[in-house]
């Protein structure tokens, strides 16, 4: 009826990338949660759900989270102790984000580094608003990671960082 893409979950998801042009998204989480790939050996932490630029568009993203569920970036490990964003976005135009009630967005957990510091938790989205426009709706619960265990502990991490305004929700 609105034009847009509607997705159900049917099982988590990981590592989930959207391009900005896509216009409206409705994602029914279902129960079911968007999910960043924690680190590994040799690799850092994923975030959830990335939006990635596709240069210049006259259609900007509005992107429904609708719950119960849960949208949540990679924890920190032995390779990178810093958990990862829940949401990422680093270019777009514009973008609406509503995170319905029932929804949780949570950065990913940091974890200790082996010089006995703890990594820094995962903001729970990274929004890029130097060149356009950000809307956020919240009827869920917006959080930041835990920072890691150790001699001196790592940070938890904002709730939503706007970029561009210098700001933390």
């Amino acid at each position: 009826a609105d034009g847009g893409f509607r997705v159900t979950l049917t099982a988590d998801v990981y590592d989930l990338v959207l391009p900005e042009n896509f216009g409206r998204i409705t994602i029914e989480l279902n129960g079911f949660a968007i999910r960043g790939s924690d680190a590994t050996a040799d690799d850092s932490p994923h975030c959830g759900l990335e939006v990635t630029e596709v240069g210049r568009t006259a259609t900007p993203l509005d992107l429904e989270l609708v719950g119960p569920g849960l949208v949540c970036g990679g924890n920190g490990g032995a390779y990178d102790s810093t958990g990862a964003r829940a949401i990422y976005s680093d270019a777009f135009d514009s973008l609406t984000l509503t995170v319905g009630e029932g929804v949780t967005v949570r950065g990913g957990a940091g974890a200790p580094n082996p010089d006995s510091t703890g990594g820094n938790g995962g903001e729970a989205g990274y929004l890029d608003d130097a060149a356009g426009r950000v809307l956020i709706r919240n009827a869920g619960t917006i959080i930041g990671g835990t920072g890691g265990s150790g001699d001196s502990g790592g940070n938890g991490y904002h709730g939503i960082y706007v970029y561009g305004y210098g700001e933390s929700l």
